[in-house]
């Protein structure tokens, strides 16, 4: 059960019944004092009949008048949200935008200026291009800025690859706060298997093997995100943040060495990790010696290492992305097995005539169209996928103007709510909040099938839903988290964007249709909260506390249309700071908990306590 905790008294009662009228007035027993006055004249008790257009008249003018009376009593409501208007979205669980490019999920974090303060910057995707379904053709490998990773397969040819709508790979290492923005897709086992390597915000590498085959496979979801953790230092201390993992063998020694980009700042260098373990069971940090500093950044923060050999001459060089989007090349010019390692200064690379990649920017390398040559794949932090061809040679070489990938988007637009947002859990995949109606002259919102509340002023109705995608290669379903950290971990939010303002000690009423099934809990939430100054610090400056107030209840959903009521009433602390008088701030929001499909509709809140 739900728990609605606050810092003051509330009261709350959920009263669900099925309901037909589309007005409820603030005092039923008010209205039933005025009518007796209003209609005292006895046109219709005298004992002789009416004719019948008199009567007709008469009848009419009662109607009419009893119409005025109800109008008159009954009040605007305080939220009313009929879920009539909308506009038309892409789908973004097919990994294609409303452009057919290739488009994964989107996500802003606080990353350090110059200035020394924090910014929330759009951090890109990062995008690898390794063949995971054993076909012999180049597909896509793509985590985004969530913590999603995508798979894009390669549906053309070695020297003209075509890649149409993206699955997801049901892995996901985020939590709380903690995103995985860098990856790397590398045999990194001796089995021959692609497995993937994870580099999180908070300063971890994990690493997940593939337990499937070359044609199929397969990535599981570990019991907690440390299950794939790689220890990069002695005991497992986090020493920086914003980790961009590479694996490559620097030593030569037949062991996938890591290399690590971080994102603390002032810290601008590149690591080194020499694996004195093995490929399937590595081993960092577990004797002296093992952490260098590859590269430093020369002022250069947030890089994201690739190690390519740039020149051709046979040794690897680091090409690195940073936070102001330039992109450059270190040249090794260490000797044979030295352990200092030396790099000429950092040369700046262009695609074609640009010099920036955009903020945070981070790119891999891979022979796109098969002419032996290494191009660069680079993320977009709109969630884009960028290729820029090598024109130049092995020795020399010469990236091209930036182009987005194109795609073909599995799935059709949808009608996104503008009275209406989704919060959905980190993990949450193929959920869409949209508006139905069944106007089949209107194919955005047309559902076969569906039919508006009994009563209803509208011809539409909010869904959440949870869809098949039919999967091909992976089934994109991520299991829900019980993690404490994650405060919505099995748990969407449905947030109506109107405000409204409620006095304390005052009986109001919130009244919503709905139907549905699956969800293991629904419930209603009133959220108000108010500032107030507690005092002034040093400066003179006033500091400010709140108190929040929550009032809801618990509802059910059938197959049938159900009108939900329940009353609601703030009641402040004894020795408040606020007067009754003073309105307090509130919004509305529906919890649903696991996964499962909801309509709503006709959401009111009125003043009064009106149980039917």
């Amino acid at each position: 059960m739900h728990r609605y905790t606050s810092a003051a008294r509330c009261q709350a009662a959920c009263i669900p019944h099925y309901w037909d009228a589309d007005v409820f007035p603030s005092d039923p027993a008010s209205q039933s004092h005025a009518q007796p006055e209003r209609f005292s004249k006895p046109h219709i008790h005298a004992c002789k009949p009416l004719p019948y257009p008199t009567m007709m008249r008469s009848t009419f003018i009662l109607i009419f008048v009893l119409t005025c009376g109800l109008m008159c009593h009954a009040q605007k409501p305080l939220l009313s949200s009929p879920i009539e208007k909308f506009q038309s979205a892409h789908n973004p669980w097919g990994g294609v935008d409303g452009q057919n490019f290739l488009r994964v999920l989107e996500a802003r974090a606080a990353v350090v200026t110059n200035e020394g303060k924090n910014a929330m910057l759009p951090v890109p995707c990062t995008p690898n291009a390794v063949d995971l379904n054993g076909d012999g053709l180049l597909d896509l490998v793509v985590v985004d800025a969530r913590g999603f990773t995508w798979f894009y397969a390669n549906q053309g040819t070695k020297t003209e690859p075509r890649f149409s709508s993206g699955e997801i790979i049901p892995i996901m290492l985020s939590r709380g706060g903690a995103q995985c923005p860098g990856m790397e897709a590398v045999m990194y086992d001796d089995n021959g298997l692609n497995g993937l390597v994870y580099g999180d915000w908070l300063g971890q590498i994990f690493y997940v093997p593939n337990l499937g085959s070359k044609a199929q496979p397969r990535f599981t979801q570990p019991r907690v995100p440390e299950d794939y953790l790689v220890p990069t230092s002695l005991k497992g201390k986090l020493w920086g943040n914003y980790f961009f993992p590479t694996v490559y063998d620097w030593d030569g020694d037949g062991r996938k060495d890591l290399i690590v980009g971080e994102g603390t700042y002032s810290a601008n260098s590149i690591w080194l990790y020499l694996n004195q373990g093995s490929n399937s069971r590595p081993q960092f940090n577990e004797k002296e010696g093992k952490r260098f500093a590859l590269v430093r950044g020369l002022g250069r923060e947030h890089l994201t290492p690739v190690v390519l050999d740039w020149n051709g001459d046979g040794r690897p060089d680091i090409v690195t992305g940073e936070r102001t989007g330039g992109l450059s090349v270190y040249i090794n010019e260490s000797a044979p097995g030295a352990r200092e390692y030396k790099f000429r200064e950092p040369v700046g690379i262009k695609l074609g005539t640009q010099e920036n990649a955009g903020a945070l920017s981070r790119m891999r390398f891979a022979d796109i169209n098969g002419d032996g040559l290494p191009d660069a794949l680079v993320g977009r932090s709109n969630g884009r996928i960028g290729i820029a061809l090598n024109k130049g040679g092995k020795a020399e070489p010469l990236l091209d103007s930036m182009r987005e990938v194109s795609g073909i988007n599995p799935f059709p637009p949808y009608a996104a709510s503008s009275e209406a947002s989704l919060d959905a859990p980190t993990r949450s995949t193929f959920h869409l909040l949209k508006v139905v109606s069944n106007n089949k002259d209107n194919k955005l919102t047309f559902e076969e099938g569906y039919e508006p509340p009994p009563g209803s002023k509208g011809t539409h109705s909010l869904k959440l839903e949870f869809y098949d995608t039919k999967p091909r290669l992976f089934s994109g379903i991520i299991p829900l988290t019980d993690d404490p950290d994650d405060e919505h971990g099995r748990t969407s939010l449905i947030h109506f964007k109107g405000r409204f303002s409620l006095l304390a000690d005052k009986d109001y009423t919130i009244s919503f249709w709905t139907r549905g099934s699956g969800f293991r809990r629904l419930a209603w939430n009133v959220h108000g909260s108010e500032s107030f100054v507690t005092g002034k610090d040093e400066d003179g400056i006033d500091l400010t506390g709140s108190v929040s107030y929550n009032v809801g209840g618990e509802f059910g959903a059938s197959s049938a249309w159900t009108n939900v009521r329940g009353k609601v009433r703030i009641t402040r602390e004894p020795g408040s700071k606020f007067g009754n008088d003073k309105p307090i701030g509130c919004t509305f929001t529906i919890r649903c908990e696991e996964r499962g499909t909801l309509y709503l509709d006709d959401v009111l809140i009125t003043e009064g306590n009106n149980p039917f």
